[in-house]
């Protein structure tokens, strides 16, 4: 039976490093009618294959990877590979198939999930505070969910959403008569939810709203929200809501991180 070790380190080494000459010798290592399952360079036959891995811009999250040795069954091998600290993902796991030439038929890749990270104080950081306050202006306008008075869950967007403190968000919110406001008294706890692929960033914060009728507070969330948003509400009826922050986790172009209110 072919020796399917060197196909296999082959094939890892044009993940890690797709050059010209590291694709090329992929003719050497996979079958022609490859079949390849996964994030990383997926496609069905060796030029789509060959091609996937030379377009893909997830292979960038192999770099720093760390690769253990095939572990051999027969025609079929696994091979496990580590991520870097605070990459979304843990590793790849590679389940591969070789044919009676020794050339690799088929990949399966399974993604292993990261450990959490260790929690640490909730301080909002710059990063943070920029992407929450450019929220508006960036196209990734943050999402709010909250319970209203009957129970029923909400999802809506809030443009007026911003940094207020070290550990707080605010948002303006125009309809006071509106079923976030009513569901405040009895169901404080919302979340909300920001994203932006552009940057791999995705922060998730969770707290406890209330309304602040404070005037000096009332005119700093109006005046730092969106001019498009304060031109719907030119007359300022609305109200100011601050979100004590309990817990923010997610990931971004710093890495994964958790963050807990203290106890």
């Amino acid at each position: 039976m072919p020796d399917a070790t060197a196909p296999i380190t082959t094939y890892v080494t044009a993940l890690t490093a797709p050059t010209d000459d590291h694709l090329a010798a992929l003719g050497d290592a996979l079958a022609r009618d490859v079949v390849v399952l996964g994030m990383f360079g997926p496609g069905v036959g060796l030029d789509a294959v060959r091609h996937s891995i030379a377009t893909s811009q997830r292979l960038a999250m192999l770099q720093g990877a760390t690769w253990a040795a095939p572990e051999p069954d027969g025609t079929t091998a696994t091979v496990r590979s580590s991520f870097a600290p605070g990459s979304p993902l843990g590793g790849v796991v590679l389940h591969i198939t070789t044919d009676d030439a020794g050339l690799i038929s088929r990949v399966e890749q399974e993604m292993v999930t990261a450990a959490r990270p260790p929690a640490t104080p909730l301080v909002l950081t710059d990063e943070i505070n920029t992407a929450v306050a450019g929220a508006f202006d960036n196209g990734t306008t943050m999402m709010l969910a909250y319970v209203d008075a009957e129970g029923e869950p909400h999802l809506s967007l809030r443009g007026t959403t911003q940094p207020f403190s070290p550990a707080q968000l605010a948002m303006w919110v125009r309809d006071r008569g509106g079923g976030f406001l009513k569901a405040l008294p009895d169901h404080p706890r919302v979340a909300l939810f920001y994203r932006d692929p552009s940057i791999r960033a995705t922060y998730q914060f969770a707290g406890r709203a209330h309304v602040e009728e404070d005037p000096a507070v009332r005119d700093a969330v109006y005046r730092n929200s969106p001019e498009p948003e304060r031109n719907l509400d030119a007359r300022r009826l609305g109200a100011a809501v601050i979100i004590d922050l309990d817990r923010v986790e997610g990931s971004g172009p710093s890495g994964r991180f958790r963050m807990e209110r203290a106890t």
